[in-house]
């Protein structure tokens, strides 16, 4: 695992995938809550069409109800298919875009428990993809602080790269 310091924005057609943190809220229209934060400015930056597309993925997924307090129990879900091309596409830069989840809503704040779940999954997900990049997950908007998070994810490969502002 590595840590830089940058915006997550700017590593769309750096990494092969880019990850956002989120958590499992879907609103009544079907779109993924992505209001705040980096999946708000990874949302703006596909027209919204981030927000709608996880939310189709989930629901198509987890059919049983439109908001899912423990949807992601194996944490991250990462990546699925934009237009058949296994990729959402932003200027030209392609990247696979997925979620790092670290809340059970975006109301709440972050849990080790998730970033520990969605590390696992990380972890599994490292072995097949060349570089992922990931903001440092549940600091800022989820609350929780760095000396918390560190000792979950410091085992990771190195080719995958945490991003703090």
């Amino acid at each position: 695992m590595k840590l830089e310091n940058g915006d997550i924005i700017n590593q769309l057609g750096k990494f092969e995938v880019v990850l956002c943190t989120t958590n499992s809220h879907i609103k009544q229209n079907g779109n993924l809550i992505m209001d705040k934060g980096n999946a708000y400015a990874l949302n703006l930056l596909t027209n919204k069409e981030f927000s709608l597309f996880a939310g189709l993925y989930l629901k198509k997924i987890f059919p049983q109800t439109w908001q899912f307090p423990k949807l992601m129990t194996y944490g991250c879900v990462i990546p699925w298919s934009y237009n058949g091309n296994n990729s959402i596409m932003y200027t030209g830069k392609n990247s696979l875009l997925g979620l790092f989840q670290t809340k059970y809503c975006f109301y709440n704040s972050s849990t080790v428990e998730l970033v520990t779940r969605s590390t696992c999954m990380l972890t599994r997900l490292a072995e097949v993809y060349t570089s992922i990049a990931c903001p440092f997950p549940g600091i800022g908007l989820g609350n929780l602080l760095s000396y918390q998070v560190m000792p979950i994810i410091e085992k990771l490969p190195d080719n995958v790269v945490f991003f703090k502002l």
